[in-house]
């Protein structure tokens, strides 16, 4: 959680619902949108398919133009262990 972020909504994905995430977040004020979780023999209903399908509209909306924005900035992915693999590889 930033310090320094205004906003008091939250949006993030099913992995990040928790009791822990949950409590840190009431009690840090915040808005909560965390999608739904389906367990193995517990299928969402239709009305949290629906809420999960509004959630992820919005986060992949946010998350194409970051990805975007580092794209075109150069970002590179580099697979090596290690600082000192990673310049070799960089150049």
């Amino acid at each position: 959680m930033d310090p320094d972020n205004a906003d008091p909504q939250v949006w993030a994905d099913s992995a990040y619902r928790s009791e822990q995430t949950e409590g840190a977040l009431s009690r840090a004020g915040y808005e909560r949108h965390l999608g739904e979780k389906d367990g193995s023999n517990q299928p969402l209903n239709d009305e949290q398919r629906a809420a999960n399908r509004i959630r992820s509209k919005a986060r992949s909306r946010v998350e194409h133009v970051l990805g975007s924005q580092h794209n075109s900035i150069g970002g590179k992915l580099i697979r090596t262990i290690g600082k000192a693999r990673a310049e070799v590889k960089i150049g």
